[in-house]
């Protein structure tokens, strides 16, 4: 059995059978993306995904440790979704958390539980595969090198395992 891992740049929250509302609370805040231990790419979009109760109007800030560093959007309405262009001026770093805030009742407010890192834009590149003659995008992120597509070459005789061991 072939596994595929991919290097995405964005987080779903439904699956493709539709999203389980009944356990969400309809009378709290909480965060759900980003909430730790993601690394996120500056200069990259991202959705950030709440619960909120309905009428909510929402105000969303990135705190670093606990010292405020930006406001990312104010004024929202709560449609569980936001969609976070990371600007270039924030630093690289570890121990960011979102918080959100409902404007309507500041009683409501969360900060994510589980900070995040923000990583410098990745060095892109290219790999030329001589097997199949094709070029695959690459991206350097920190130390290690990510192929940013997946892999079309195909050794024929139908599929290949690592190891020619099913479990992988």
């Amino acid at each position: 059995m072939n596994k595929i891992i991919l290097f995405l740049p964005f987080f779903l929250v439904c699956s493709l059978g539709g999203c389980e509302e009944d356990h969400l609370d309809s009378g709290t805040l909480s965060l759900i993306y980003p909430d730790g231990p993601e690394s996120l790419i500056i200069g990259e979009t991202y959705n950030i995904v709440w619960s909120a109760p309905d009428g909510s109007a929402l105000r969303i800030d990135l705190y670093q440790n606990s010292k405020f560093v930006t406001n990312i959007v104010e004024g929202i309405s709560n449609i569980g979704t936001f969609s976070w262009l990371i600007p270039d001026i924030i630093p690289t770093g570890t121990s960011y958390r979102i918080k959100i805030s409902d404007l309507n009742d500041p009683t409501l407010q969360v900060m994510g539980k589980n900070a995040f890192q923000l990583l410098e834009p990745g060095k892109k590149s290219t790999f030329y595969d001589s097997r199949d003659g094709r070029t695959y995008s690459t991206v350097q992120l920190g130390e290690q090198t990510w192929i940013a597509e997946n892999f079309r070459y195909d050794p024929g005789g139908g599929t290949f395992c690592y190891l020619n061991d099913p479990s992988f």
